[in-house]
């Protein structure tokens, strides 16, 4: 059976041999979103018929590698996001290790993800942005049988990070992660097939599923900014009416105060005169 190691990065987790690995960081809410992604995707493997086995962060810690790492396996993915350390604050990107053996597997997925999925959330590829933490990223050398590739999906820090601002992708990221893991999937179906791994009939229902999911998103989208235009205009009437009431006011105080007043006039010795004048003053 066809089998995919897929790595949350940063995510705490407890291996088959019993060690439990901490939290390890990462760029805020990352550990916790990876997690998530990776469970999404391995129950949307399972139901192509792939196996997939979940790991997290173990590196850091006085403790052994994870026997998990060192299975025979397809493909080994660490997913992660990062902090809004670029500019511009967005953009995604993928790479694989400086001393990766299989390179003509891991150049075909990482070609095949490229192509995707910029296209269907809408992130940016800018695969420029590879380094050193990337191309020489610890989890490569535990991976003894698959092809390892790291998948960076975007600047998805919810917050600022020191001098950084809030990721640019970050409210994509947590709001359409079914679709990240969907374009995910797909990716990983199209690999295993261009592989002779997988009948071609499974990556084509899963490139429809995550084509249908991302039109959703785009229309969820569509539909939030038509909503934010609508409230904006709403605002602008209030403001333009209290003007309105404001200025109605401010007229008529104005007319108040040039309003001519009169007052009753009585002779000297208090006796009202025959005829009343009134007199403006």
């Amino acid at each position: 059976m066809v089998k995919i190691l897929l790595q949350a990065g940063h995510a705490a987790w407890t291996s088959r041999s019993g060690y439990s690995y901490p939290d390890g960081g990462g760029a805020p809410g990352e550990a916790q979103w990876a997690w998530d992604l990776a469970h999404l995707m391995a129950a949307r493997l399972a139901a192509s018929d792939v196996e997939s086995l979940i790991m997290g962060q173990w590196y850091g810690y006085e403790l052994p590698e994870p026997p998990e790492a060192a299975d025979p396996a397809d493909l080994f993915i660490a997913l992660h996001y990062d902090a809004a350390v670029y500019s511009p604050p967005t953009g995604c990107f993928a790479d694989r290790w400086a001393n990766e053996t299989e390179t003509d597997a891991t150049d075909s997925f990482i070609r095949i993800w490229s192509d995707s999925y910029p296209l269907a959330t809408g992130i940016s590829l800018h695969n420029e942005r590879r380094n050193a933490r990337t191309r020489l990223y610890y989890a490569y050398s535990a991976v003894k049988i698959a092809p390892a590739v790291l998948l960076e999906h975007g600047c998805g820090s919810p917050v600022p990070v020191g001098i950084y601002p809030p990721g640019g992708d970050s409210k994509y990221l947590h709001d359409h992660i079914d679709v990240v893991a969907s374009v995910n999937v797909a990716a990983i179906l199209s690999y295993l097939i261009e592989h002779g791994l997988l009948p071609a009939e499974e990556a084509e229902d899963m490139a429809k599923i995550a084509e249908l999911e991302s039109k959703v998103t785009e229309l969820v989208s569509t539909n939030s900014a038509l909503s934010d235009q609508v409230g904006a205009l709403r605002e602008e009437i209030g403001k333009r009416n209290a003007d309105v009431t404001r200025l109605t006011d401010a007229l008529a105080t104005a007319e108040r105060r040039t309003r001519p007043r009169y007052v009753e006039v009585t002779t000297e010795d208090d006796i009202v005169h025959p005829f009343v004048r009134e007199v403006p003053v």
